[in-house]
Order: C-alpha cells, then structure tokens, then sequence
C-alpha cells in the first residue's frame, strides 16, 4: 500500500499466505481504490504459525497453536472477504482455465483493487518464507515454506 501511495503508477502485486493474510484481511478497506493486487496462496496450512510459535512459546501445547486447519470446516473464503470491502476478486482456477483473464484485470489499470485466491497443495514448495531462516536459527529444522 506504502508503494502504491506513493508510486500510483507502479504496479503494485503482493504474494501472501494464507495465515498471513488473516493479519491483514482488516485493511483491505482502506486500500480497496488503490488498484493494488493480491494474491492470496491458499494451502490452509498456516504452517509459519505452527513452526513459529515453537520458538516463540515452546511451553504451549501444540495443539493449542491453531495452525492447521480440521478437513472438516469449511475453508476461508477469500474471495468473499474482498467482495465485503469492494474489491474485485477471483479464484484462480486450478486448471489455469480462467487465467488469462485474471491477468487481462490484474494488468488492466484500473484502480479497484483485485484479490486473487489461489489453492495449492500444502506439500508444494512455492518458495522459502523469509521468517523461516530466523526460526532456523533458533533450532527449528523444518521444511515449512509457506
């Protein structure tokens, strides 16, 4: 958002995590007329969270952390959470079949801002998360990226 206010003219494109944007759902409002692009990698893993919190509060039960999502409940719908605060949104197909046409809006210009949710498979390694290295430095030998 910092860059798009202060640069309307670049493209501004964000990859987060599921568990991420959790943290940050709360202020799609304020930057729903900026034309900034999300796009939300959906593994409902939370893994960050799980990994983290061993270091962060080793004395807390696990299973207390929250980070994995039952296969029962219904998962987080993206999507919707944009639509709420007026964002356009979509779900990019697991196919890829509508992918040329969330890349027609994602570069079209317009200054609604666009949410894209995207299901992966938690076992995919999309690309190491940063705050992992710092966990690692704490001991924790997982092989959590997202």
């Amino acid at each position: 958002v910092g860059v798009k206010l202060g640069n309307p003219e670049f493209s501004s494109q964000v990859f987060i995590g599921d568990g991420g944007f959790r943290y940050i759902a709360g202020a799609l409002e304020n930057a729903q007329n900026l034309g900034v692009v999300v796009w939300v990698i959906d593994n409902r893993g939370y893994h960050i969270v799980g990994e983290g919190l061993k270091v962060v509060i080793p004395k807390v039960d696990p299973r207390r952390y929250h980070s994995d999502i039952p296969p029962e409940r219904e998962p987080v719908d993206f999507v919707g959470v944009a639509k709420a605060y007026h964002w356009d949104s979509y779900t990019l197909s697991p196919k890829l079949d509508n992918l040329e046409e969330v890349m027609e809006r994602v570069y079209s210009g317009s200054s609604r801002s666009v949410l894209i949710s995207m299901r992966v498979d938690r076992k995919i390694i999309i690309g190491q998360n940063p705050r992992l290295l710092g966990l690692r430095a704490h001991g924790v030998q997982s092989q959590t990226y997202l």
